[in-house]
């Protein structure tokens, strides 16, 4: 699918369920915003009361005097945070692409012009803005470094998920480096949620496609909020169950797509992750039945010998080491 583009348009495309309120503040908050040319699409995936009714009326008060279009779309069945955002995705046609849960929100009313103007400027492919998590009423900057352009493939090995664990709503990125990076076919069409109702990551392989061959801007002047509702998928008791499920297929996704590419110093970063962080988890099971592929299967048993050295190493100095430890010492 060829995706027309929209010069100048930012399309901020938010996965919604239930949580009338929450929404209703995320676009409240994006109404406020000083940029004009702004895309808004909306996938409700099957609320019990379809938020349109809340959303509308509210809608048509506070768009009176501005450009923004809104797009609003039911799914008749449940299908997922990982879906929905493809299918948003899919629907987006601006050149930039914000992905916004629907319990987010802008604190800043002019976070999307100081961003298109700092990516015009410093030429970027994306730019990452600060976050506070307001998860139990906390108010904390997810950020803690100096305003900073990084070559994107030095972000991903040295500053991604390390230093920075940027929010969903505070990142921009170019929609032209997704669709270079084959994002549609690489990424979003493989159906691993399947029967396995796992969920990868398709901000983290969006983000680390769009920035690897170019330059990412890290900013803490502009910020946005992470709210967390009882609905959000990060903080379910199910997401915490499935997390390292949930990051070893995306690291698995993003490693093999830089092996195709041959980009073997990423291949190996990525590999290392896939090693030392999969463990002896559900995910083997996934990628067996996904990738009948012998360099996969390789990493699988490797990640399984690792897992198995660590267990027994912790096993020891937890009964022998550690008493020994405590009685020459203590």
């Amino acid at each position: 699918m060829k995706k027309k583009i929209k010069k100048n348009c930012i399309s901020i495309v938010i996965p919604a369920y239930n949580n009338k309120n929450y929404i209703m503040r995320c676009l409240k908050s994006i109404c406020s915003q000083t940029y004009k040319n702004i895309e808004v699409i909306i996938s409700d995936d099957m609320s019990e009361t379809p938020l349109k009714k809340y959303i509308i009326p509210t809608l048509k008060k506070n768009l009176v005097s501005k450009k923004i279009k809104i797009k609003y779309f039911y799914q008749k069945k449940n299908i997922g945070c990982y879906h929905n955002i493809k299918f948003l995705y899919l629907q987006s046609s601006g050149e930039y692409l914000i992905i916004m849960p629907h319990d987010d929100y802008f604190l800043d009313n002019s976070f999307i012009e100081k961003s298109i103007h700092l990516i015009k400027h410093h030429k970027l492919d994306a730019i990452i803005g600060n976050s506070i998590d307001k998860f139990n009423n906390q108010k904390q900057f997810l950020m803690k470094t100096k305003n900073k352009v990084f070559d994107g493939k030095y972000f991903i090995k040295n500053k991604l998920f390390k230093d920075i664990s940027p929010a969903y709503s505070g990142v921009i990125m170019k929609s032209k480096n997704l669709m270079r990076a084959n994002y549609e076919k690489t990424f979003i069409s493989k159906n691993l949620r399947s029967r396995y109702n796992i969920e990868p990551d398709e901000y983290l392989t969006g983000l680390i496609t769009s920035i690897y061959k170019g330059k990412v801007l890290v900013s803490t002047n502009i910020a946005t909020a992470r709210g967390y509702s009882k609905n959000s998928y990060s903080r379910s008791s199910y997401w915490r169950k499935n997390k390292n499920v949930s990051v070893s297929i995306s690291n698995l996704i993003i490693f093999n797509y830089f092996l195709i590419n041959k980009n073997y110093l990423l291949t190996l970063f990525f590999l290392k992750r896939i090693i030392f962080n999969t463990g002896f988890n559900p995910f083997n099971k996934i990628i067996y039945k996904k990738y009948n592929n012998k360099i996969i299967n390789l990493i699988i048993l490797l990640s399984r010998c690792i897992f198995l050295i660590k267990t027994i190493f912790k096993t020891f100095y937890l009964k022998f080491l550690s008493p020994i430890k405590r009685l020459l010492f203590n």
